[in-house]
């Protein structure tokens, strides 16, 4: 591990050489733009020259078909009314096509470049007139027998499409497939301008083909480029390209030309026609391009390329970057020695507190710590000194709690062993701390237990598993005196790996467990003493008003109502109480069963219609669409509902109406809610509204005397089936108590009725 000082030291040569790459990246990131920008300037330039140069070779096309428009013997027969000279081309005299063709042969031999001049004279309804031929041997004129119809090419179509006098430049033509032209196909440049004509007189049309390549060469002979270059027709095709530095150097152009070197997505825009202007990097390369869209659109469309290399274009960029790091590191190592210097005078002092802080030995007091400097290392130190005093008294005071606790806490490791043992321990085991620290907690076990926790904490040990340490368990303990008594003990695991211990809190409940079985006494007393009494007395009463209570006066009968009335609320009571113990003690039978709960609910509620009319009040069911099915005691069931219906009929005011429904609660729950409209909750009694023996005071119950056993029983009731029981309750605006059930799955459905 790298000490504060090293750590300082690496720091400080960090930032610096971290802020020399980021300077340098910024830097080199600025001057790579600039040259990027540069020489995209440079690259459209060349283009847009290139692109001009191309237009204006192009320009003869037109300016050699106007002048053989304008040739006398050519003017002279279009002025020829059409009834005056018919048939598909006798018009043009000997003479007028011996004109012609010379006129043809001088311009032929002027542009090298030109393959062939037609022409197509108007009322021939396509056929050639004159046609002279660029071969290996010369200029040559075509026989009369060897002129040919052109009246369903494209070149005709599109020329009968073209208005007098206008002139148009189709597309490149290749004599097979358009894209990857052997070296021994031409490709095709042709000027199409039709002739002026009178009225109902069919336009003729002269057409000028030349070798495109050639004319691509032939139109940048000379051009000062110091790149590589591509030129393309209007559709992709390559015409002409100089890729090589020596190309560059000569000025020459490859035909044929190479596909190789140019880019996909630059072919791409060429297919598309683009006529903008765009830039495309790509295989080490920058390609600046210009479309030609701002010139005549009669035109031919050519795409001009301009490439230049990344490596040249950022060769500066990266030669001031390699300096920029060489100076960079040499300011990194200056650092590095300043900041090692700087980090040895900032941790002496730490180190002197660690050293004090190594050699402390508990409740000493501190001293050689350097609490003297103003600095923030002062104030460490100073804060060492605080904290010292702090966990003395911290653990002074931790000490006096653990000492109040009426439990006994004992702290052991994974072996058993002791570790602590708190002065309730002490008391209750009688034996001193010194006596049991170090030595196994078993010796304050009787058997089984004794066998039982050596196996478990034997597991835990090498598994980490075991039931939970929480929880709360009940068990016998033995005194040092070889005494049994019973303890409530659990253990909390603290720490992890080999530090890991448990901390166990001990009850001593011998009289708790002396008071349970007064209370099982009392409980017997009550069911064998004061059950059976009741029972008579109160068949007794009942037999007594049956038969002599119409020869009682006024005053004799209310007090034979009231007798009845106190017997049947004591003799309730008296079941009330011996249910909740069987309940409470898991004696109490039930069946359970798969239920319908919206139909359970309904049922209830209509069945006990009286009790609602009993205090004027009624009940209001609010049930879902949907059936649901919980898996419950419908006996014990109702009778929960029941004591919930009964408190909510007490406590409503009169005329008011007491809601129940059915809702599906979180997704896995059915929820029953009984909602009255009653005076609320007090705040002093809600913690324990539903423990035993708690009741609303209220004037309209007066009369009633009951105790309150019934929300315990519904608590106790409904947790037989895994239920539980909650409420909300608002002074002045009412109470609300929910029983929540788990639903039943429908594929559990079967299975629990089986």
């Amino acid at each position: 591990m790298f000490k504060i000082q090293q750590k300082i030291v690496l720091l400080s040569c960090a930032i610096a050489w971290t802020a020399t790459l980021i300077l340098g990246a910024i830097d080199y990131r600025a001057d790579v733009t600039q040259a990027e920008d540069q020489s995209v300037q440079i690259l459209t330039r060349q283009a847009a020259l290139i692109q001009e140069r191309l237009q204006h070779s192009a320009s003869f096309f037109v300016y050699d078909a106007r002048m053989i428009s304008q040739a006398a013997a050519l003017r002279r027969r279009l002025q020829i009314p059409p009834s005056q000279s018919p048939g598909l081309g006798g018009e043009f005299t000997d003479e007028e096509k011996r004109v012609l063709t010379r006129i043809f042969r001088i311009i032929m031999q002027a542009r090298p470049t030109y393959k062939e001049i037609v022409l197509v004279g108007p009322g021939s309804h396509g056929r050639e007139i004159v046609r002279v031929t660029r071969v290996d041997a010369g200029v040559t004129v075509t026989p009369k027998n060897d002129l040919i119809n052109r009246e369903n090419t494209e070149l005709h179509e599109i020329a009968t499409e073209l208005e007098p006098g206008n002139w148009h430049f189709p597309e490149v033509r290749f004599p097979e497939e358009r894209k990857r032209s052997p070296p021994d196909m031409v490709a095709m440049q042709t000027l199409i301008l039709s002739l002026p004509a009178q009225a109902g007189r069919p336009t003729g049309y002269v057409a000028i083909s030349a070798d495109a390549r050639k004319f691509a060469v032939q139109s940048l002979d000379g051009a000062q480029l110091s790149n590589s270059t591509f030129v393309l027709d209007g559709v992709g095709n390559l015409l002409a390209s100089r890729l090589s530095d020596d190309d560059i150097e000569s000025g020459a152009f490859q035909d044929p030309p190479s596909y190789d070197d140019l880019p996909a997505n630059l072919m791409f825009h060429s297919n598309e026609g683009a006529e903008e202007n765009f830039l495309v990097r790509s295989g080490g390369q920058f390609f600046a391009s210009d479309g030609g869209g701002q010139g005549d659109p009669r035109m031919p469309k050519f795409q001009v390329v301009v490439s230049e290399p990344v490596a040249k274009m950022r060769e500066i960029p990266e030669s001031a970057a390699r300096n920029s790091l060489l100076l960079g590191g040499l300011a990194t190592f200056v650092s590095g020695v300043i900041a090692g210097g700087f980090a040895f005078w900032i941790t002496r002092p730490l180190a002197q507190i660690a050293d004090t802080l190594r050699e402390y030995r508990w409740n000493t007091p501190l001293e050689g710590l350097p609490s003297g400097l103003k600095d923030e290392i002062g104030d460490v130190a100073r804060a060492f000194e605080t904290l010292i005093e702090r966990l003395t008294k911290s653990e002074m005071r931790a000490r006096a709690i653990v000492e109040s606790i009426h439990d006994a806490l004992i702290v052991i490791d994974l072996n058993g062993h002791i570790l602590e043992f708190s002065g309730m321990a002490e008391e209750m085991f009688d034996y001193r701390r010194a006596e049991v620290v170090g030595r196994s907690v078993a010796i304050l076990m009787p058997e089984p237990y004794k066998s039982q926790y050596d196996q478990y904490l034997k597991r835990f040990r090498d598994t980490g598993e075991g039931e939970p340490l929480e929880k709360m368990r009940e068990m016998q303990a033995r005194r040092r005196n070889g005494e049994i008594f019973p303890i409530e003990f659990s253990f909390s695991s603290l720490g992890s790996g080999d530090s890991q211990t448990l901390v166990g809190t001990v009850r001593d409940i011998t009289e708790r467990k002396r008071a349970e079985e007064m209370k099982d006494g009392f409980i017997s007393a009550v069911n064998h003493e004061l059950r059976t009494p009741l029972t008579a007395i109160n068949a007794a009463l009942n037999l007594l008003d049956e038969h002599a209570s119409s020869s009682f006066d006024e005053k004799s009968r209310r007090l034979m109502e009231l007798a009845l009335s106190g017997s049947s609320r004591l003799a309730k009571l008296v079941n009330d109480i011996l249910d909740l113990r069987r309940i409470e003690s898991g004696l109490l039978a039930h069946h359970a069963k798969c239920l319908n709960i919206k139909a359970a609910v309904a049922d209830i509620v209509n069945r006990y219609g009286p009790l609602a009319e009993r205090f004027q009040i009624a009940f209001q069911l609010d049930l879902p669409q949907r059936d649901i099915t919980v898996f419950v005691d419908p006996g014990r069931f109702e009778q929960a509902m029941v004591h919930l219906l009964s408190n909510a009929a007490k406590y409503s005011p009169a005329g008011e109406q007491v809601t129940v429904r059915v809702r599906e609660h979180e997704g896995e729950w059915v929820r029953v809610s009984i909602i009255d409209k009653g005076p609320g909750i007090p705040d002093n009694i809600r913690e324990r509204i539903i423990e035993s023996f708690s009741e609303i005071e209220s004037e309209n119950l007066v009369s009633e005397g009951r105790i309150g056993m019934g929300l315990r029983m519904a608590k106790s009731l409904v947790e037989t089936f895994s239920g539980r029981i909650s409420f909300w309750t608002e002074i002045g605006a009412g109470t609300s108590f929910h029983i929540d059930l788990p639903i039943l799955d429908a594929g559990d459905v079967g299975l629990a009725d089986g």
